[in-house]
């Protein structure tokens, strides 16, 4: 690109969402397409109320284009044209001439009154031929609105949409709400076919939706503004969202943004992230002095994909202690993991780890914990801290540096202190160094002369084998000691110890079919005796996993077909084993004989997972290459999913043969153990119809209750029929079914 111009500044509206090599070009459906060539001069030249800011000349697709960037200005209302071009279509006779616009924004600046709008046409993802934004905002002394939003569709006519919009007082004023809790902002949006990236601790605090679409401290052209917005979201079919946030102040102490993220579909993930600003004295203005300011980034969230539970805490930039030249840094990290790739994982730090410890890609750097002071040019002061567990090692330490430099005189003190403990297999390193010196320079005739003097010791101690060695820094002798054992390489975990760390090494897991409404005495009877659980037979599934994985499987000693990708052997890094076979055997039986699954049709499938590299990946010989490779390794062979056969229902009873309904009938003569002299109430058949008609109420009454029933076994997973007959047409037939009417008794 080449520029020029001059010093002259405006309001610049177009600048932000140009990228000097692709200039959008609608063509027939309003899409961005790319270029072949193209070249621009940036002129930042103002002609009356007219600014250009940049001439381009591209051709692509068989169109020459000359496109322009600028404003219009009056009586401060402003249009800016991005992409605005003339185009020849040189593959038509005689030429055709074409239009274009990339982008269009608009803005009308009335104090105290501001209204904006921006309207983008965007070069969309592959796969897509329209991708269009807007934004808006309205600003009054007492409120202001901003809204965006993006629509894109895909060339099979699959359409995404986000908006996004906020309210909120500029100059911090309450909505409402009472001093503790005064709200100052509202803020709202949802996603169709959408997805959102999930910010770093550290973009928390410029998260768009946190900070705003415009945040004040960083002002944005509506063009900036919408170009930020799709750097967060991307078009994803069958993914949503919905957003809430809020911005409050307790006392105008503490200043709170907070917004809640959930998202939804295929994967589900929920977020929330936040911002808050302590500031002391609250009361300090634009005179006042601001003793300590410290800016909090918070951000939880579970992300169903990777089974993954984690709060993150980060000390944000402007953060500081009595001089804003005494800076804090610091982040707090907790990580579990409930499943994905690395379930029953787990990580816990403050200020980061241990210099020698081999952080696993997955798990988070928070940066340390410390601040940075230089109350003068002088001097400077540097203290950093740390701590973290795992389920493998637990680690602290910290330094502290302080340097003084005045002309041809320095002098600085430094100090640390490093733990690192292992117990899987048990290994300790300590390493401790204090260090005070001096040094000043002496101009002898033309030549200078650094004289340096320096006291320091270092320490360092390890175990197993116990043993150390010590560092003496006197001037210029140094020497070193050593006690105990020598240094070796710390042992290699056995299987029993590596396999300890492993989340659930082997388990079987019941996936469809088990049946929950089951008597309570029941369980505990089967409990007692070490019963399986009941099961329903119609769709019954259970599945087989391992925690590592296999290079055979087998199913009653039959090996099943795995993927071709599946290696003939695997490794385990952390006991340095390569080429290793691991067996994945299952077997069924019934009665104590093997069941011929596969014979009754039962359906088996393998399955598969991505592993950790960290855990399963060939060994390295320089830890520092991990960092290079990818962290999962795909198509893992790692267990069975074993399901029954759905049950065939048929439409009918099928037919009934006269065998079925044989009996065999009796002499007549007496009933064994009857007694002849009758007992209890006389028996009475009344004259007219009522009994037979309160049979047939009867039934119609217990339809409410047949359908109870008929819910609480479909609840179970019970083959039932679709319909539930209301039972009318068994009403009706009741008065057919009795020839006379039934005697009664009267009850005793």
């Amino acid at each position: 690109m080449v520029s020029s111009g001059s010093s002259n500044s405006s309001t610049d509206l177009t600048e932000g969402v140009r990228n000097g090599t692709i200039i959008a070009d609608p063509g027939s459906e309003g899409a961005p397409a790319p270029l072949d060539a193209s070249v621009s001069v940036e002129l930042r030249q103002r002609f009356g109320p007219l600014q250009v800011d940049r001439i381009g000349l591209a051709y692509g697709k068989g169109v020459l284009w000359l496109t322009v960037d600028g404003a219009l200005s009056v009586a401060g209302f402003t249009v800016a044209v991005q992409g605005l071009g003339l185009g020849l279509d040189l593959d038509t006779t005689p030429p055709e001439v074409r239009t274009r616009l990339e982008g269009l924004a608009v803005e009308l600046a009335r104090p105290p009154v501001l209204i904006s709008g921006a309207f983008v046409n965007r070069m969309p993802p592959p796969g897509y031929d329209l991708m269009v934004g807007g934004q808006l905002v309205v600003q009054i002394p007492a409120l202001a609105i901003t809204a965006a939003g993006v629509y894109q569709r895909r060339s099979d006519g699959m359409a995404s949409l986000f908006l996004f919009g906020e309210v909120y007082s500029p100059s911090g004023a309450s909505l409402f709400g009472p001093p503790p809790f005064t709200v100052t902002g509202l803020s709202g949006g949802f996603g169709l076919n959408s997805s959102i990236r999930v910010p770093a601790p550290s973009e928390v605090g410029s998260f768009p939706l946190v900070a705003r679409l415009n945040d004040p401290s960083q002002p944005l052209t509506p063009l900036q503004a919408l170009d930020r917005l799709l750097s967060w979201v991307s078009a994803a079919e069958g993914q949503y969202w919905i957003a809430v946030g809020l911005q409050f102040t307790s006392f105008r102490f503490i200043e709170t943004r907070a917004v809640v993220v959930a998202e939804f579909g295929a994967s589900w993930k929920v977020m929330l992230l936040g911002r808050t600003s302590i500031t002391f004295p609250r009361n300090a203005g634009a005179v006042g002095t601001v003793h300590a300011r410290l800016n909090i980034d918070v951000r939880l969230a579970y992300i169903h994909d990777e089974g993954l539970l984690a709060m993150d805490v980060v000390v944000g930039p402007g953060s500081f202690l009595f001089d804003p030249a005494c800076e804090l840094t610091g982040g707090i990290a907790v990580y579990v993991w409930t499943g994905g790739s690395n379930p029953g994982d787990f990580v816990i730090s403050i200020g980061g780890y241990h210099r020698d410890f081999h952080r696993p890609p997955h798990y988070p750097n928070p940066p340390r914990l410390g601040f940075s002071w230089a109350p003068d040019s002088k001097i400077l002061i540097k203290a950093e801290a740390y701590t973290a567990l795992t389920p493998s090692s637990f680690m602290l330490g910290g330094a502290l540096a302080a340097t003084y430099s005045s002309g041809l005189l320095q002098a600085w003190f430094t100090a640390r202190l490093n733990v690192l403990i292992r117990w899987k297999p048990f290994a300790l390193d300590f390493d401790l160094a204090i260090s005070i010196g001096v040094a000043f320079t002496v101009k002898i005739l033309f030549v200078k002369v650094r004289v340096s003097i320096e006291v320091g010791i270092d320490l360092r101690i390890w175990t197993p084998p116990f043993g150390g060695r010590g560092t003496v820094h006197v001037w210029f002798i140094s020497f070193s000691f050593d006690f105990g054992s020598r240094r070796t390489t710390v042992p290699r975990p056995t299987w029993t110890e590596f396999s300890a760390q492993l989340p659930s090494p082997l388990r079987v897991a019941l996936e469809k079919g088990l049946l929950v409404d089951v008597d309570d005495q029941e369980v505990l009877a089967r409990t007692r005796v070490d019963a399986p659980p009941l099961v329903s037979s119609a769709g019954f599934t259970f599945s087989t996993r391992a925690a590592l994985p296999s290079t055979s499987v087998t199913l009653n000693g039959t090996p099943e077909v795995l993927d071709p990708d599946v290696p003939a052997t695997i490794s385990i890094r952390p006991m340095d084993l390569p080429r290793v076979i691991s067996l994945h055997k299952v077997t069924v039986k019934r009665d104590g004989v093997e069941f011929p699954v596969k014979a009754r049709e039962w359906r088996v499938e393998v399955t598969y997972e991505s592993l950790p590299t960290a855990q399963w990946g060939q060994p390295l010989a320089n830890p520092n290459h991990a960092l290079n490779e990818d962290r999962l390794i795909d198509k893992c062979a790692t267990g069975l999913r074993i399901a029954v056969p759905e049950p065939e229902l048929g439409t009918a009873t099928g037919p009934i043969t006269t065998e079925a309904l044989r009996f065999t009938p009796l002499e007549p003569g007496s009933m064994p153990l009857r007694n002849p002299i009758p007992t209890g109430p006389q028996p009475d058949r009344p004259d007219d119809r009522s009994v037979i008609d309160l049979i047939a109420g009867s039934i119609v009454q217990t339809a409410t209750k047949r359908t109870d029933a008929f819910h609480a076994l479909s609840d179970l997973g019970l083959p039932l029929p679709d319909a539930n007959d209301a039972l009318t047409d068994y009403a009706e037939l009741a008065q057919a079914y009795f020839t006379d009417e039934p005697m009664l008794a009267a009850a005793v």
